[in-house]
């Protein structure tokens, strides 16, 4: 391979893209390392040999593609290698422009649009002998009644695309787990924006990871390990996995697939395996590099080389690898011993003997190599700053606590506030669900009722201009309401003054409220504060149903009664 291969490598806040940039770094390659934000933990990496920071593209979409047009206009790379869906997905739909410019490592686009779709995947995957669970894809909500379990639930979701974009803006759709007909109704109603949805019965034993490349359907490198820890508990990405040699039954089914789909680059294949049954189960396909790739190279099988080799031409054969290396994810296998310990089914022997093992000569941390250190310490770091966060959100919201149920059984200082006030500012995360309905509602309301104080949303960690969420704005037209004009402001693009008044929906949004604005502290009240009957949370419904979306708005409403009736009885007093 020529040392002299420029190639660049978005998405590189992820530590696959981190194993991406070290292997080669280490073949020679000129590797430049490119990602939405400027904390990327394979910018510490020494084989990251220039930084680039682009659009994100889950919040602007278009601004991404221009970007990474015009970085390929001024600069040659012999290789653009995109790690996650984030990035893959708005490339496919300027492929051709873009790959006249450079080659890209992404399967052809009517491969890729087979292999992103679960529902087209789970055909495939039945066509090509591989075994899998009992499914039904349903395109209209008549088909939620024909689903008969044989097992019964809970049942699994899962939309069209783990990652689609509405409106303009990224969302990711997380496979969820139903215990009965009406939340499978729920959430299939929130799933089905973004085209059909895929039920399954849950199909139980341990993850199975199947590492492959492929040469225009032609298997040429396979790896297998098994998850030891996922994240959630229920099932997902692996935090914590073990190298294993790999299974010919596997293999063989992996060749059918790929060989049906035409595949060509890297691919991970994910099953569950029943060891009573001795049986595989189908569960979905990434046509990209993988969370466990550090794994992978830590064994012996150097996938993102044989991709560079694969896409110049070069043979490219299958790699030996040692079996029993176990590799984790530092920070997501903390967060796996700390769900843990909270889960009784898990004993606290494993935990502590799983915790104990990460010093032994065949574990490896993924952000850690000898050769380049930095990453490892990075990840410490934020690892650090995360739990010390965490300590003093939890101080904070303990004296937002006290200072709420002081203000539930004595609520005058709220009411007089409230009589001053002249802008009502209401306050959730994002600004395209809660706090957006909350204003339209109440602006509403004070429109027939001259001398009302002025309205406004945001959100603490909202995208300015991202429309209201789809469901919010049926819901709010189903109250005569509208929701159509919305667009999502940040809290701190308003222009705070002592005659606000500020409600937010959860008590740690006071706590953060206050955190950020301490002069306006003292005016920044939950929304149920006059509602003591009500849950004192009002949480967030964005990602779930219409039904809990209505649920939520309907306290919210009630939630501003007695707000509206202490300006109202107050003013109308007023000569």
């Amino acid at each position: 391979m020529s040392p002299c291969q420029q190639v660049l490598v978005l998405d590189a806040d992820q530590l696959s893209t981190l194993a991406v940039v070290r292997s080669l770094g280490r073949s020679g390659c000129a590797v430049t390392a490119a990602a939405a934000s400027p904390h990327a933990i394979a910018f510490q990496s020494r084989y990251a040999s220039r930084h680039l920071i682009y659009p994100d593209p889950l919040q602007q979409h278009g601004a991404f593609l221009e970007w990474l047009t015009n970085t390929l206009t001024n600069h040659f790379f012999d290789l653009v290698i995109p790690v996650t869906d984030r990035s893959i997905v708005p490339i496919l739909t300027i492929r051709n422009a873009l790959e006249a410019l450079s080659p890209i490592a992404i399967a052809p686009n009517p491969v890729m649009e087979q292999v992103v779709s679960k529902c087209r995947m789970h055909s495939l995957a039945r066509e090509a002998g591989l075994d899998v669970p009992e499914s039904w894809i349903i395109k209209a909500p008549a088909a939620l009644e024909t689903i008969d379990p044989r097992n019964g639930f809970p049942l699994v979701v899962k939309a069209e695309r783990s990652l689609a974009w509405l409106d303009g803006y990224g969302q990711a759709l997380e496979t969820r787990y139903v215990m009965d007909r009406a939340t499978l109704k729920d959430i299939w109603a929130r799933y089905a924006l973004y085209g059909d949805v895929l039920v399954q019965s849950r199909v139980m034993g341990h993850g199975v990871g199947l590492g492959l490349l492929a040469r225009d359907g032609l298997l040429v490198n396979c790896f297998q390990y098994r998850r030891l820890h996922e994240l959630p508990l229920t099932g997902g990405g692996s935090a914590y996995r073990v190298s294993e040699a790999l299974d010919p039954v596997l293999e063989d089914q992996a060749t059918q697939l790929v060989r049906q789909l035409g595949w060509h680059g890297a691919m991970m294949l994910e099953f569950k395996y029943d060891p009573r049954a001795k049986r595989y189960w189908f569960i979905e396909a990434n046509g990209r590099f993988w969370g466990g790739l550090p794994l992978a190279l830590a064994a012996g099988v150097d996938f993102p080389r044989h991709l560079l080799a694969l896409y110049q031409n070069q043979s490219v054969s299958q790699s030996a690898y040692s079996v029993g290396v176990r590799g984790r994810n530092l920070e997501r296998d903390i967060d796996w011993t700390r769900s843990a310990v909270r889960h009784a089914d898990i004993p606290t022997t494993r935990i502590v003997s799983d915790a104990l093992k990460l010093v032994l000569p065949r574990e490896h941390i993924d952000s850690f190599a000898v050769d380049d250190p930095r990453p490892l310490a990075s990840e410490v770091r934020h690892i650090g700053c995360r739990l010390i966060g965490a300590v003093r959100r939890r101080k904070r919201l303990s004296a937002s606590n006290a200072r709420e149920s002081e203000f539930r059984k004595n609520p005058q200082q709220i009411r007089s506030c409230l009589q001053q006030a002249q802008r009502l500012v209401l306050v959730c995360s994002g600004n395209i669900m809660r706090s957006a309905f909350a204003e339209a509602y109440l602006a509403k309301k004070f429109a027939s009722q001259p001398g009302s104080p002025a309205v406004v949303s945001a959100g603490l960690d909202a995208q300015p201009g991202r429309p209201a969420d789809p469901i919010a704005r049926n819901i709010a037209h189903n109250h005569k309401l509208s929701l159509e004009d919305h667009r999502a402001r940040a809290l701190a693009m308003l222009e705070l003054t002592e005659n606000d008044v500020i409600f937010v929906m959860e008590r740690s949004q006071v706590a953060e409220a206050a955190k950020r604005y301490p002069t306006h502290a003292s005016r920044i009240y939950l929304l149920t504060v006059l509602t003591p009957s009500l849950p004192i949370d009002i949480v967030d419904p964005n990602g779930e149903g219409p039904a809990t979306c209505q649920a939520i708005f309907h306290q919210i409403i009630d939630a501003l009664e007695p707000v509206m009736d202490c300006i109202t009885h107050q003013r109308q007093r007023l000569p």
